[in-house]
């Protein structure tokens, strides 16, 4: 057997190589690749969730507006029909107490729905105390418990499974159509790219056969990777053929899978954003509270959304859908937007140095806090910046 001695290149080619396999500093954990969001592919599923459709139901039955605009209108006439002996169940009159003493509504219910194990159990899948991430703190833990007990009764003597049962032509139908539309038509990929992977959830498209307008994006945070992405979206009109109509709903899924991302790195933020928060919010009052946002906090959380939404037709869509979007959120009161998707340009040019959308919102804090403070001190200069 013949042995050679390496040569000097032979030896500086090996050291390179080891070099590259165990330093840190080459391939850094966090650095180009992970600001642009490779890795696993995204999950999605679609599917009538009958937490969801419960939680409709009981508000439904409680006469709360926002769950009494179904625009299914078949399938909430059979609600009504099936679930009218039951009008004046101890679960029902919870409902109308904790809206009357703790404004439970809208999106409250919604959150609750995807914070539960399964329609048998109702049993909140992590500890209430301390609030688990995503939880709304309209629902106190004793109130939780109280509700839930008689929501379980409420399942029970309404065989409540049966009714799903009796529907699932129906489900089945508007699941196919929905996940379709998001497969076709949706970049799921576009999220971890632009936010940065800080973990591979499980993106939930869930339609809302009772919520008609109201759309809602809650989260469950599981705290081992296997986190919940939601898009409770209302469902629409039916063509003939009895299969809803989704094609025009790509902003609005892109909106509430958007806030399972912003709304945690906006609410870190939110003491920096105290003093322009509600000198913004008066110049729009008027109009974002006719929508259901009462408090400058909301209005701080869609603004960052609706940008962000902004950003993701800028990506994926055409320059005119781009700018119908700016058009319908300068309509809604939302004045910022535009000007914010602007400076999310240097995000985006500069993703090595900005890992993440949350390394990044401190220029978004500046922004706010220099630019609308000049002209956010009267309405009329927001007005003559927003072209209207």
């Amino acid at each position: 057997m013949i042995s050679r001695k390496p040569s000097s290149g032979s030896l500086l080619l090996l050291l390179i190589f080891v070099f590259l396999s165990i330093s840190p500093e080459v391939f850094p954990a966090k650095g180009k690749a992970q600001a642009k969001g490779k890795g696993p592919k995204p999950i999605l599923q679609v599917g009538v969730d009958p937490r969801v459709e419960l939680m409709c139901v009981l508000f439904r039955l409680a006469g709360n507006p926002e769950y009494n605009h179904g625009r299914v209108e078949s399938y909430a006439a059979d609600v009504d029909r099936y679930f009218a002996p039951y009008k004046n169940h101890p679960a029902v009159k919870r409902v109308i107490q904790l809206r009357n003493s703790r404004h439970v509504g809208y999106d409250a219910p919604m959150i609750l729905a995807v914070q539960l194990d399964d329609i048998d159990t109702l049993r909140p899948r992590l500890p209430m105390i301390p609030p688990p991430p995503g939880w709304d703190l309209r629902w106190s833990p004793r109130d939780t418990e109280e509700f839930l007990e008689l929501a379980r009764d409420f399942v029970r003597k309404t065989r409540f499974q049966r009714f799903m049962r009796q529907h699932k032509d129906l489900y089945d139908r508007t699941e196919d159509e929905l996940r379709d539309v998001i497969k076709r038509n949706v970049r799921l990929d576009w999220f971890g790219r632009f936010f940065g992977p800080a973990s591979t959830p499980r993106f939930k498209a869930v339609p809302g056969l009772l919520t008609g307008p109201l759309n809602i994006g809650p989260r469950f945070i599981s705290g081992s990777g296997r986190d919940e992405f939601y898009c409770i979206l209302g469902v629409p009109d039916f063509r003939e053929q009895g299969v809803a109509r989704f094609a025009d709903k790509i902003p609005i899924l892109v909106h509430e899978f958007c806030h399972s991302y912003a709304n945690p790195v906006v609410e870190r933020h939110m003491n920096e954003l105290k003093e322009i928060g509600p000198l913004m919010f008066e110049q729009v009052k008027d109009r974002l509270e006719r929508q259901g946002y009462g408090r400058w906090q909301s209005m701080m959380y869609e603004t960052i959304v609706r940008t962000c939404v902004v950003r993701y037709l800028r990506d994926c869509e055409t320059p005119g859908q781009v700018r119908q979007e700016i058009d319908r959120q300068r309509n809604f009161g939302f004045l910022w937007v535009e000007s914010l998707a602007d400076v999310l340009d240097q995000y985006e040019a500069q993703r090595n140095r900005y890992i993440d959308f949350e390394s990044f919102f401190p220029r978004i804090v500046d922004y706010l806090n220099k630019t609308a403070l000049k002209t956010g001190n009267t309405k009329k200069a927001m007005m003559e910046n927003s072209n209207e």
